[in-house]
């Protein structure tokens, strides 16, 4: 089931992103709303990583390993040391 919806995940991550190159062709979306545009690179990453824990033979560690801390802390329960919960 994990690696299912890591599959979907994925697929979300290719129209978004998708999306957001049809955007970033239009020079006035470009000039006037660059901010949101950058928005969409960020919500990219977020899924990618999602569905790469979800595809990790080891979620917990996958979660550990986190690049992106943003979504790495919002992962972790600080009340438990900063260990992971899932």
């Amino acid at each position: 089931m994990f690696k299912k919806l890591a599959a979907e995940i994925a697929l979300v991550r290719h129209d978004v992103e998708n999306v957001s190159l049809i955007l970033c062709a239009d020079p006035h979306v470009v000039d006037n709303h660059v901010t949101v545009l950058q928005d969409f690179d960020h919500i990219s990453q977020r899924l990618s990583i999602i569905a790469d824990i979800l595809q990790a033979e080891d979620r917990l560690e996958a979660v550990k390993n986190i690049t992106l801390e943003v979504l790495a802390a919002r992962l972790r329960d600080d009340s438990l040391g900063n260990k992971p919960v899932l």
